[in-house]
């Protein structure tokens, strides 16, 4: 057996080291939609979203303190998790921007709470909120899973910086 050392890259808050080795890391691209207490409809593209427990079903969204949409989502009783299918990047980029109006053009359903929801995406999760944890500089937000709609398509990814489309091999 041939055994060699790694040199380690340290990571250090603010340096950028985190967010490269992170970048390794696949993971799903979403757009969180909820309503704020208006009854106004926002979004943002989140890829930190993780299945947590089956019993009860929950999972969890982690949201940039500093974020637009952070005060809204920790005040938000339901929301949804858009999961963004491979066809969907200009869309991903669209809830990702600085963009004002997220959702001018973009077709809309509410789903039976009044949440909207995006039926271009390839899962629409609803979640009725089950609680707040502190994440460092992100809130992680948990979610109840009350039901969900499902349409057969390839997903988008979050890689090494990037959209990618993900296909069965």
């Amino acid at each position: 057996m041939y055994e060699q050392t790694a040199e380690l890259v340290p990571v250090r808050p603010g340096s950028g080291t985190f967010r490269q080795a992170m970048s390794a890391v696949v993971g799903p691209v979403t757009v969180i939609t909820a309503r704020d207490e208006q009854g106004e409809a926002y979004g943002f593209t989140a890829s930190s979203v993780v299945s947590l427990s089956e019993d009860p079903p929950l999972l969890l969204v982690c949201v940039d303190r500093s974020g637009r949409s952070h005060d809204r989502l920790v005040a938000a009783q339901t929301f949804c998790v858009n999961v963004i299918g491979a066809d969907g990047r200009d869309l991903a980029l669209r809830f990702g921007s600085r963009r004002v109006d997220r959702f001018a053009g973009v077709e809309v359903e509410n789903l039976d709470s009044g949440t909207p929801s995006l039926p271009v995406a390839m899962a629409r999760i609803l979640c009725r909120a089950y609680g707040l944890r502190d994440g460092g500089d992100h809130t992680i937000v948990l979610g109840r899973v009350t039901g969900y709609v499902r349409r057969d398509t390839d997903p988008l990814a979050c890689w090494n910086h990037d959209l990618v489309a993900v296909r069965r091999v």
